[in-house]
């Protein structure tokens, strides 16, 4: 069961990370096929019209103007090549090193994720209480609404995985009480003459 808790998280947080990114659309021009020149020139009233295509790019959604300090970036790179580990360790050290900065609220974020991806269930506690410090300290981050969710579907596992524990432990008692049966009915029976 720890193997399907684990490959939850792992996809929920895969989600959770995807769905960080904002998409927006912006135009870009297209070049004409053909040169204005060779057109009879717009009448005054008309204005030229400039044909314009979609073009879908992704942007994070919290706009950041300064740079970050070289241990956050170094965190980030970490988090984005998979190493999990290096990344959360880099995270606290930034935490602790730049106990006002910024970009702590989505440190806090990645941090959890961090932890949970690490492979360590002891890292899980420590993903919780990364979590709901992000919720506490940061109650507009636009990474609230994800931690909450995560936490709450931490709950929901928790309370499956009672559930089965519950649902074992009345299968082992039924177990039992059938094997008891079985004595009793086949000490009632009758000895076979030879």
């Amino acid at each position: 069961m720890k193997g399907f808790a684990r490959y939850l998280i792992f996809v929920l947080l895969l989600g959770f990370a995807a769905g960080c990114q904002k998409r927006t659309t912006s135009v870009a021009p297209v070049q004409p096929a053909v040169k204005a020149e060779e057109y009879a020139p717009a009448p005054a009233a008309i204005t030229p019209f400039e044909p314009r295509i979609a073009v879908e790019t992704t942007e994070v959604l919290q706009p950041e103007t300064t740079a970050p300090p070289e241990i956050f970036v170094e965190a980030e790179r970490n988090f984005a090549e998979g190493n999990y580990r290096q990344a959360a360790q880099a995270f606290e050290k930034f935490l602790h090193a730049f106990p006002k900065a910024r970009y702590r609220d989505r440190a806090l974020f990645h941090l959890g994720f961090s932890l949970a991806l690490s492979g360590n269930d002891r890292d899980l506690l420590l993903t919780e209480a990364a979590l709901r410090r992000l919720i506490a300290e940061f109650p507009k981050s636009p990474y609230r609404r994800q931690a909450e969710w995560i936490l709450g579907l931490k709950t929901q596992i928790q309370e499956l995985q009672s559930d089965v524990k519950d649902g074992n432990e009345r299968i082992r008692q039924l177990s039992n009480e059938l094997n008891k049966l079985k004595s009793i009915d086949f000490d009632r029976r009758p000895s076979r003459p030879e």
